[in-house]
């Protein structure tokens, strides 16, 4: 009998040490550790690139993919809805497909973006 309870004890064990970390924006150590994060805002109302602009509150966790000029945002909704964004300097004056045009988006959208730039956007819900 006692071998049962051992062997359930160490199963039980081996689960808690491989409990994961949620990824979502508002685990404050991903924003913290994290070297690429440009912004991070725990709580508040966000606008997120959808055309017409959308409105939520929640997280917002902001990086930057190298010197690309390429950003990507996660906003977590206090509802649990989920948007990731990325933000592609314009080739041109409009945007392919269903990505968003965000013209001269410095520093309105963040003062992390290049100056005098527009941006091609592309939104997804999770």
């Amino acid at each position: 009998m006692n071998k049962v309870y051992g062997g359930i004890l160490s199963f039980v064990l081996v689960g808690l040490a491989f409990t994961t970390v949620s990824a979502a924006p508002n685990n404050a150590n991903k924003a913290e550790n994290n070297p690429h994060v440009v912004a991070y805002y725990p709580l508040g109302l966000h606008a997120i690139p959808f055309d017409p602009i959308l409105y939520v509150v929640g997280t917002d966790l902001v990086t930057e993919r190298g010197n690309s000029g390429q950003i990507e945002a996660w906003y977590t909704a206090a509802d649990g809805h989920g948007y990731h964004s990325v933000w592609n300097i314009a080739k041109k004056d409009s945007c392919n497909g269903d990505k968003v045009f965000i013209p001269n988006a410095y520093p309105s959208w963040g003062d992390y973006l290049v100056p005098g730039v527009d941006y091609c956007v592309d939104v997804n819900a999770f």
